[in-house]
This record gives C-alpha cells, structure tokens and sequence, in this order.
C-alpha cells in the first residue's frame, strides 16, 4: 500500500490491519498504482479506485474481472516482484 494511504481519512489501512491482512508499504520513492485481486491462480481482478471510503461511495470508478490463467501469471511475476520490494517486511 501507499504509504500516504496509510494515515490517509477514510483510507482502508488499518482496517485491513484489524481483519489480519498483510499489509506491506510501497517503498517505491514514486507512487505506487497497482490495484489488483488475484483470485485461485485463475482470475484477475482490477480495478480504477483506491481503497477509499470516497471511492466506495462518491467517485465513478470502473472495474475488470479477467478469467485467464495467462493473465494472473503476468500480474503474480508483478505482485511477487513489488511484494518483494516492499520494505522486506510485513507491517
């Protein structure tokens, strides 16, 4: 996640904490954009949005649902690669 998302109102950051997701931060200098799910190694879920309160409930956001397991390939190398980079630790 974004570190600015974190202390961010209305952001998702220690929500997600409270639920036990793992959480790391982006340690990349320049803002991270990836907004990915992906789902049994068989589909791709992304999506416009942050994890936001405004963008739950004011902002027009889109969403797309890929079923290939080409595809959730690709976006695993990336997850892998940023989950990797980021701060080497969970949160």
């Amino acid at each position: 996640m974004n570190p600015r998302q974190k202390t961010n109102i209305g952001g998702e950051y220690e929500h997600l904490l409270e639920k036990g997701v793992e959480v790391r931060l982006d340690g990349n200098p320049r803002g991270m954009h990836h907004k990915v799910i992906l789902i049994d190694d068989r589909i791709v879920v992304t999506w416009s949005y942050n994890f936001s309160n405004n963008a739950r409930t004011r902002n027009d956001e889109n969403t797309l649902i890929v079923h290939s397991v080409e595809v959730v390939a690709l976006y695993r190398e990336e997850f892998e690669r940023v989950w990797g980079e980021a701060n080497g630790s969970p949160e």
